[in-house]
């Protein structure tokens, strides 16, 4: 075990096969992007939101709560696609996900096609969305194992910079198109149609994986002995800690947005257009933050982060009830959080694969998973749960959704705490110090001005 553990480490990809892998690796995010911007994330939320209309507010809510949890216990079925790596490649392992996970999809396309609405609609299309998730995340089992193999040897921020800008790009495409395409109220058929390019996005972009080279995989015999030695190397453990942490409160809060404005008088195609406001402030900053991460590691930028995106959720505590303020609230909220939610990507990129050694690369990856996908699973039922019953409440003179969500995200501060645990962490330079230097940088001007005027 040990002998393969250091040829592996050893082998690195001819220049040649891993730019092609980049290539191939940077269109299939192209593919995924239109899969999540049409058939989930909001999409499906406000699929759900519809099909359940003659319902309570409480109930839907907890629909799209129970929605969110499935989505988080997928990611347990990449113990099933670690089993499955002994047996097929990892190219090939991404591409049977992809492809398989496009028949759920179009059995969401043809319900919505239907239109009939209720309590076993819901159910129907919670379910055939937590299969798509479950067969889709076996296939990303090999996912950032492959991202590994094709950047080892190579600059690393600047490929997730120019891929992440990409796939942000088409992001905003996506999302503004289908806006437009959804408008406010939209027929049933509508959702059918962008279940449908959901499904065929999948399958296109699955069949690109078939050009991407990989590294040997080895790992010792059985599924609990390789998933308890990913578990006894101290960085991954801390690494875990972290994601899950960060994980439970993203769960506990976001699935819940667009439930609020929704019931506050937004339309399907306005909210829709929040996730392309997400994109450009992803892209706005994506360039910025990748030299920031290359210069100073993930320490600064993930800080930075993680405290702004905290600091956002005061945001919720002048929450205006509709109309035009409404709005523009609903603009600046999703724009703030595109940027920040961009250097945390990019620090926790470099945070990620800096904290799991390559010769743990699938073990530790899929441990990882399982675990904040389980934690985040829970923090997404308990939080649905809480914001159920909160749905008619009043708590300090505001509504019980808006105090939750502030609560909620303030919880950002203990994924920052426990991000002082990751390893490399204690030798890489503070935020505050970087944003001190940056002050005296900015200042140093006036302060000459000040100093020739003979001012005090």
């Amino acid at each position: 075990m040990a002998e393969n553990q250091c040829d592996e480490k050893e082998v690195v990809l001819p220049e040649e096969d891993r730019l092609r892998g980049q290539s191939a690796i940077s269109t299939v995010t192209l593919y995924d992007t239109v899969l999540f911007g049409t058939a989930l994330g909001s999409v499906a939320s406000l699929l759900v939101l519809k099909l359940g209309r003659s319902l309570p507010d409480s109930d839907r809510s907890f629909h799209v709560a129970l929605l969110s949890v499935a989505g988080q216990l997928a990611p347990l079925s990449q113990v099933l696609g670690l089993g499955l790596l002994t047996r097929v490649s990892k190219a090939h392992l991404v591409l049977g996900g992809h492809m398989l996970a496009a028949i759920p999809l179009l059995f969401v396309a043809v319900l919505a096609g239907v239109g009939i609405t209720g309590v076993p609609a819901v159910f129907a299309v919670i379910g055939a969305i937590a299969l798509q998730s479950l067969i889709f995340t076996v296939g990303q089992t090999a996912w950032w194992p492959l991202m590994q193999d094709n950047t080892a040897g190579g600059a690393v921020e600047p490929f997730f910079a120019r891929m992440r800008t990409r796939y942000q790009l088409l992001g905003v495409v996506v999302a503004v198109s289908m806006a437009l395409f959804m408008g406010k109220d939209p027929p049933f058929w509508r959702f059918a149609v962008a279940y449908v390019v959901g499904a065929a996005a999948l399958v296109v972009g699955g069949l690109r994986m078939r050009t991407v080279s990989e590294r040997p995989f080895h790992a010792p015999e059985g599924l609990l002995l390789r998933l308890h030695a990913a578990w006894l190397v101290p960085s991954i453990r801390k690494y875990v800690a972290f994601a899950a942490t960060r994980g439970m409160v993203i769960a506990a809060c976001t699935p819940f947005w667009v439930v609020i404005l929704k019931r506050h008088g937004l339309s399907e195609g306005f909210i829709v257009w929040m996730s392309a406001l997400v994109a450009v402030g992803n892209v706005s900053g994506v360039r910025w933050w990748g030299r920031f991460v290359s210069r100073h590691n993930f320490r600064a930028a993930i800080t930075i982060a993680l405290i702004g995106e905290s600091a956002l959720g005061l945001a919720w505590l002048v929450f205006p009830g509709r109309g035009t303020a409404l709005q523009l609230w609903a603009v600046g909220f999703y724009l703030l959080w595109g940027f920040l939610e961009g250097g945390y990507l990019m620090g926790w990129t470099r945070a990620m694969l800096s904290s799991v050694p390559s010769n743990n690369q699938a073990n530790g990856f899929t441990l990882a998973t399982v675990i904040c996908s389980t934690v985040g699973a829970l923090a997404g039922l308990l939080g649905g749960m809480v914001f159920r019953r909160l749905a008619e409440s009043s708590i300090w003179g505001l509504s019980g959704w808006v105090v939750y969500l502030c609560l909620a995200q303030l919880m950002f501060l203990a994924a920052w705490r426990m991000s002082s645990r990751l390893e490399s962490y204690d030798g890489q330079v503070p935020a505050g110090r970087l944003m001190g230097e940056a002050w005296i940088r900015a200042t140093r001007p006036l302060a000459r001005v000040i100093g020739k005027i003979g001012l005090p």
